[in-house]
C-alpha cells in the first residue's frame, strides 16, 4: 500500500474554466475558417494524425491537403469536434500561412489573428491565454516555429513548446507548461512520501525516483513504447526508434555539422558540438584544474574526478558510482543487455570496453576501425 506523508493535492475542477475554453474554441473556429491553418491531433510512428479522423500521413503536406479536401465542413465549424476541457491546447500547422479573405501571408499565427481582428473585424478574444501551438513543416530537420531550434522528433519539439507557452508555472521549480493538466502531472514529481515498487519491495521518497528504479531495474516489465507498425513494445523511446529503422525501414536521423562534417544521432548532440567546438562557448571553468566546459552538466561530471563522490547507487547490488552514465552502463549487467556484438564471431558483451579488448586480443582489430551496431 502506497502512502504519502504530505496532503493530497487539491483536485482541479475544470468546469470553472469553461468560459475560457469557450473563448478559445471561438478563436479556433475563426482561425480555421479564415485561413489555411491546419489543426493536427498528434504524431505517431506512422505519421501525423488528422484532427478530425484517425487517418495518418507521413508527410504533413498530405495531411493539410486531406484536411482541406475531406473535412472542409468540419474545418468551417470546429464545434463539431469538441475540445476537451482539461487538454484544450491545439497543435496547428502554419506552413505558408495565408489569410483567406485578402490572401495576405504571415509567418506567425499571432500576426494572422491580429490581422483578422483589426483588418477584417473578426471577434477574436484577446483576454485568454494562448493555447495554439504553431508548427511549420517547410524544412528538414524539424524546427521550432518560434525560435528555429532543431529537433529529431515531433515529440521532442512538442515538449520544447512548454518553454514558449508558460501558461501555468510550477511554484516549486518555476517550470512552465502549456496546459493546467500538464502542470498538475508535473507537480506529482515533487510529492514526497513512501512509494513502493510494484515489482519488488524497494521504497522511494519521490515518484520520480520510483520511476527511475522501475525503468532500470525492471525495464523488461515496463514497456510503454509501442511500435505503430507491428505492436511490439519497448522499454525506451530510443529502443523503439532503433526497431523502426531496422525492422520497418524508417530512415534514421543523421545530424551533420555544416562546419566540420561530423555526424550525430540527434540534433541536441549536434547543437552541443557546435556550441563547444565551433563557438568555443566554454563558460564553465573547473576551479581545481582550470578545464573549461560548455555546459554546467559537463563541469559537474568532471568534478567527480576531484571530489571522489559516488552519489549514484545501484538498487540491486548496492554498488555506487560517481556518474549516472556509469550507473546506467552497470545496470546492463543485471538485465544481461549484451548490446556490443562482435561481427567476427558470436560473442556479445555488456560493455564497449570488453568488446574493444576482445577485438584486439582475438581478432587483431583496433576498436577505432570498427562501428558498433
Amino acid at each position: 500500500m502506497r502512502s504519502k506523508t504530505n496532503s493530497k493535492p487539491k483536485r482541479v475542477v475544470y468546469g470553472q474554466y469553461r468560459p475560457e475554453v469557450a473563448k478559445h474554441k471561438h478563436n479556433l473556429e475563426i482561425v480555421l475558417r479564415q485561413s489555411n491553418a491546419t489543426p493536427i491531433r498528434g504524431h505517431s510512428d506512422m505519421g501525423y494524425v488528422c484532427y478530425f479522423c484517425p487517418m495518418e500521413f507521413p508527410d504533413p503536406d498530405d495531411l493539410k491537403r486531406h484536411t482541406l479536401d475531406s473535412h472542409r465542413d468540419l474545418k468551417q465549424d470546429s464545434s463539431q469536434k469538441p475540445l476537451k476541457h482539461d487538454h484544450f491546447s491545439v497543435k496547428i500547422d502554419i506552413t505558408n500561412l495565408t489569410c483567406k479573405v485578402c490572401f495576405a501571408s504571415y509567418d506567425q499565427l499571432t500576426g494572422l489573428m491580429q490581422h483578422l481582428r483589426v483588418d477584417h473585424d473578426q471577434p477574436i478574444h484577446t483576454d485568454v491565454k494562448d493555447y495554439f501551438l504553431p508548427f511549420r513543416f517547410d524544412s528538414d530537420p524539424l524546427k521550432c516555429a518560434l525560435c528555429e531550434s532543431e529537433f529529431t522528433a515531433f515529440k521532442v519539439l512538442l515538449e520544447h513548446m512548454n518553454k514558449h507557452y508558460r501558461n501555468h508555472i510550477c511554484d516549486i521549480c518555476d517550470a512552465g507548461f502549456v496546459t493546467r493538466a500538464s502542470l498538475q502531472a508535473h507537480k506529482k514529481t515533487h510529492n514526497s512520501g513512501d512509494y513502493q515498487c510494484g515489482y519488488c519491495h524497494q521504497v522511494y521518497n519521490t515518484m520520480m525516483n520510483l520511476r527511475y528504479h522501475i525503468r532500470y531495474a525492471h525495464r523488461g516489465q515496463d514497456k510503454r513504447n509501442k511500435c505503430a507498425y507491428c505492436g511490439e513494445k519497448f522499454s525506451s523511446f530510443k529502443m523503439k526508434n532503433n526497431h523502426l529503422v531496422k525492422e520497418h525501414g524508417v530512415a534514421p536521423t543523421i545530424a551533420k555539422c555544416k562546419l566540420c562534417n561530423k555526424t550525430f544521432g540527434n540534433y541536441k548532440n549536434l547543437q552541443i558540438h557546435h556550441m563547444s567546438y565551433h563557438l568555443m562557448n566554454q563558460n564553465y571553468k573547473c576551479t581545481v584544474c582550470n578545464m573549461d566546459f560548455s555546459k554546467s552538466e559537463g563541469l559537474s561530471r568532471h568534478m567527480v574526478k576531484h571530489t571522489g563522490a559516488r552519489n549514484f547507487k545501484c538498487e540491486i547490488c548496492q554498488k555506487a558510482y560517481g556518474r549516472k552514465s556509469t550507473l546506467r552502463q552497470h545496470l546492463r549487467i543485471h538485465i544481461n543487455d549484451r548490446r556490443y556484438k562482435c561481427d567476427h564471431c558470436t560473442i556479445a558483451f555488456v560493455q564497449k570496453c570488453s568488446l574493444k579488448s576482445h577485438l584486439y586480443s582475438q581478432h587483431g582489430i583496433e576498436m577505432e576501425k570498427v562501428t558498433v551496431k
